[in-house]
Order: C-alpha cells, then structure tokens, then sequence
C-alpha cells in the first residue's frame, strides 16, 4: 500500500496539493494507532519537506497535523470505549497514545470529561 501510494504521489504531488491532502488523510485514518510524525510521513512516505507539507495540510483543511491526528485518534477513542471491551489502557493504546494517563488528560480536555464517564453516558 505504502509503494503504490508512493507512485501515486510522484506523479501528481507537485501538480494536484488536493490529492496530496487526500493522501495524507488517508494515511492518518489507517495509521492513526502508529507513531506517525508529520516528518516521517514527509520523509519517508512521501518523501517530500515536511515544511512544504504541513503548509499544504494546514491551507487545504484549515487544520494543522497534529491537530487532525487527534482528532481521528479521539474519534477512534469514542467507538471503541462505546463498545465496551477494551479496557480504558487498551483503549488508549488502540487509538495510538503510549501513555494511559496522557490520553485520559487529552480525552479530557478534548470531549469535556474522562473517558470512564463518557464509557458509561455512551453504553450500547
């Protein structure tokens, strides 16, 4: 996968941005439970300056990297603790953070309350 979309992208990387952003989405939605630095993306997926990149990410979606990484990985995160069974440690893992207790602060943060409480509020 990771090949073709390299080809893809030699051909049209300089002559479409919009394909490029599409790629790079798609490449977070099936990664999003990796460690996926916009760096590696840039330098060893695309192979492309990272610089360039995120500039075309942010002007196309009106949202920086790192910012949509988190917020696919926090969407993962609410369908899997809706499903309820996955631990709230699996549940971090799966949806791409190392660290249980930093993902409980940014889940926090992000959705206004611990991912226990939006467990229990959101039970199928």
């Amino acid at each position: 996968l990771i090949q073709i979309l390299c080809m893809e992208m030699k051909k049209e990387k300089e002559s479409n941005p919009d394909k490029l952003v599409r790629v790079m989405t798609e490449y977070i939605h099936q990664n999003y439970n990796k460690e996926i630095s916009l760096k590696d993306l840039a330098e060893n997926v695309l192979f492309m300056n990272h610089t360039y990149l995120s500039h075309i990410f942010a002007e196309k979606t009106g949202s920086c990297y790192s910012a949509y990484l988190k917020q696919v990985r926090m969407e993962k995160a609410k369908e899997f603790l809706k499903k309820d069974t996955l631990s709230i440690t699996d549940v971090a893992i799966s949806s791409g953070y190392n660290d249980c207790s930093q993902f409980i602060r940014s889940f926090k943060k992000e959705v206004g309350m611990t991912p226990k409480k939006f467990r229990e509020r959101h039970k199928t």
